[in-house]
């Protein structure tokens, strides 16, 4: 997607969000799951025979490097759509938009029902205490 879109048609993208980010929250969470287990077998690995050892930590090096791999796609899937993904953890997405104002960036966070409202480019979002 090349286009700047209104607030209306970034709100159409939020089914196509919420699928990928479903994606990207359950492949966080084994990655996760993952990588912890291996560095659990690397600190206990005096208990496990050579042979189970290099067997299991091949095995997590796999099943890990398949989690990137499949996180990785999902992400390009949103780069494809002109999207920018400013953070995995929780995924924040930036529309590229256009209001009566101007060119804007709409913001989609993970678990959010809505696309908030557009920021004038390159002007920081400024939370509110």
């Amino acid at each position: 997607m090349d286009e700047r879109l209104n607030l209306s048609e970034a709100r159409t993208l939020i089914p196509l969000l919420r699928s990928i980010s479903a994606e990207v929250r359950d492949r966080r969470v084994t990655l996760a799951r993952r990588e912890a287990l291996r560095d659990d077998l690397a600190t206990n690995s005096a208990s496990i025979t050579p042979e189970g050892f290099i067997v299991a930590l091949q095995d997590l090096d796999a099943s890990i490097a398949d989690q990137r791999r499949g996180m990785n796609t999902a992400l390009a899937e949103l780069d494809r759509l002109g999207l920018v993904v400013p953070s995995v953890f929780p995924l924040v997405v930036h529309i590229p938009g256009r209001t009566s104002r101007g060119d804007v960036v709409f913001c989609w966070e993970e678990g959010a029902d809505h696309v908030e409202d557009g920021m004038p480019l390159g002007q920081p979002k400024i939370n509110a205490a």
